[in-house]
């Protein structure tokens, strides 16, 4: 039997790679604390004016339903919650924070506005 070594390189190269095809996961923008994990990624929720969005990785994502009114959810941080984000589907996510909270997200359209950013 005869084994080309170059076509057996590629395929385990591929076989590789082929595991790491979503990177998803791998930056965060400066102003959010992500760091990749087994199950998602590590992020802090803004909490302080309700759980209205977050960003992971860049990306805006929309609270579905919004949190709170204006304030904190009962069982939530102050002002951030920190636990892990994992993307559920297309468009949609969910967070589990490290003290038993939840929340889902939807993926924010291009150009939308972060509702936190007028919190104080």
């Amino acid at each position: 039997m005869i084994v080309n070594r170059n076509a057996l390189v590629v395929a385990s190269g591929v076989i590789a790679l082929s595991g790491c095809a979503d990177n998803t996961h791998k930056s965060a923008t400066p102003t959010q604390s992500a760091t990749p994990s087994a199950i998602g990624t590590r992020v802090t929720v803004p909490s302080h004016c309700g759980v209205l969005s977050v960003t992971v990785n860049g990306r805006l994502w929309l609270a579905d339903p919004p949190l709170g009114d204006h304030n904190p959810p009962p069982g939530w941080d102050e002002n951030e919650t920190s636990g892990t984000f994992v993307v559920v589907g297309h468009g949609r996510g969910e967070f589990h924070g490290d003290e038993g909270q939840r929340a889902s997200f939807r993926r924010a359209p291009a150009g939308a506005e972060n509702p936190n950013a007028g919190c104080e």
